[in-house]
């Protein structure tokens, strides 16, 4: 009988064991897992900065200020170009017809919510 005890207790104390080390193990994986986190989270916060610094008034030169000038231009001539583009596709027959459904549709949504109003 003692024998049994005494086996079943060093079966006990060998599988404590083994949790321990898995603990053990689950416990540094753990702590690399939130360092790997808390890069990751640090690096995302950095990147945003970087993806930013570009248009920071703060972060100038010449040279800086007359790509910021020049990005301007550019800016405002894709406007104008998108807004030619517009223009020109307006004037397309699908474009016309599909511009005329929505005319359409929009005149009966006006339509139906008059008549909401009257019922309500």
């Amino acid at each position: 009988m003692k024998l049994y005890l005494y086996s079943i207790v060093i079966i006990i104390v060998a599988q404590l064991s083994v949790l321990s080390d898995e603990a053990s193990d689950k416990k540094a994986l753990n702590d690399v897992m939130a360092e790997r986190a808390e890069l990751m989270i640090k690096a995302h916060y950095t990147q945003a900065e970087l993806n930013k610094a570009w248009s920071d008034k703060a972060l100038t030169s010449p040279e800086i200020e007359k790509l910021r000038a020049r990005y301007q231009e550019l800016s405002l001539e894709m406007h104008q170009v998108r807004e030619k583009i517009k223009a020109e596709v307006a004037k397309l027959p699908q474009i016309k017809v599909k511009a005329e459904e929505v005319k359409a549709v929009n005149s009966r949504k006006d339509e139906l919510e008059e008549k909401i109003k009257e019922l309500s």
